[in-house]
């Protein structure tokens, strides 16, 4: 991988809360990977945009999603998961391929 594909831990740590969902929003995903309480959020929703908008930073939700989609699969495989799980499973599986 080239070093310019590289993300740093901050932008690697902003993709990871957005996408968990433990954030929320994409504005407060920046805030937190970027330890950032104080600025507006006309600062910040211009920043995390452009952010999201990094081919490489796209790459790495786009890989993050798949693992999970992939473990959603999995599940979806297991004969014993709670027939509820499954159809939430399903759900999400699709709404990530799409």
């Amino acid at each position: 991988m080239r070093r310019q594909d590289k993300l740093t831990e901050k932008q690697r740590r902003f993709v990871e809360l957005y996408e968990s969902g433990e954030a929320g929003t994409m504005k407060q995903a920046y805030r937190m990977a970027f330890d950032n309480y104080t600025a507006k959020d006309t600062t910040i929703s211009p920043k995390a945009s452009r952010l999201m908008a990094k081919k490489k930073v796209r790459r790495y939700q786009d890989a993050l999603r798949r693992k999970a989609s992939d473990a959603m699969l999995a599940s979806l495989r297991d004969d014993e998961a709670p027939e509820r799980w499954r159809a939430k499973f399903a759900d999400l599986l699709a709404y990530a391929r799409a």
